[in-house]
C-alpha cells in the first residue's frame, strides 16, 4: 500500500529531479540534487557514470553507515506565489549493480528509498496550509 494519494504520485511522475539528505558516520548532513522514478511507492536514483573517479559518491558511503535518509520534491510558481512539495523520509538500499535499467548512461549503482514517512504541502492543500504528515502504521516522526 502506497503513502501516497492519487493527487502526490501525479506531482512525483511529472517532476524529474529531487534532493537526497544523507547523515555519515560522522554525523555531517549532506544534500545532494539527484534524478529519480517512482515505481509502486518507492523512489529510485541513479546516476551517470562518472569516468576517472576512483572514490564512491559521498551520498553512497553515507548510506552504507546509516540507511536513513530524506528526500524533497518540490516546485514553486511565483505569480500567483505557489510553492508545492512532498518530503519522504524512509530506508535507502544500495544496489552495487543494475543501475542501467534506470538510464543506459548511468552507472551500475542505483539506490532504492523506500518511504516509512510523507508530508506534503500545496498539493493536496492549500501552499500555506500546514502539511500533515502520514506514516506506515501510524508511527510517528521516524527521525
Amino acid at each position: 500500500m502506497s503513502l501516497f494519494t492519487e493527487q502526490e504520485i501525479e506531482f512525483l511522475r511529472r517532476h524529474r529531479v529531487g534532493r537526497l539528505a544523507t547523515v555519515g558516520g560522522a554525523g555531517q548532513p549532506h544534500v545532494v540534487p539527484t534524478l529519480y522514478r517512482l515505481v509502486d511507492g518507492v523512489f529510485e536514483l541513479g546516476a551517470h557514470a562518472l569516468k576517472g573517479r576512483g572514490q564512491e559518491r559521498l551520498y553512497l558511503r553515507h548510506m552504507r553507515v546509516n540507511p536513513r535518509v530524506a528526500f524533497v520534491v518540490d516546485d514553486l510558481t511565483v505569480d500567483p506565489w505557489y510553492p508545492r512539495g512532498i518530503t519522504v523520509k524512509g530506508t535507502a538500499i544500495v544496489h552495487d549493480e543494475g543501475g542501467e535499467h534506470l538510464s543506459p548512461r548511468w552507472g551500475p549503482k542505483w539506490v532504492e528509498i523506500k518511504p516509512d514517512w510523507v508530508s506534503s504541502w500545496g498539493i493536496d492543500t492549500q501552499p500555506m496550509d500546514p502539511a500533515v504528515p502520514r506514516t506506515v502504521g501510524g508511527r510517528t516522526d521516524p527521525a
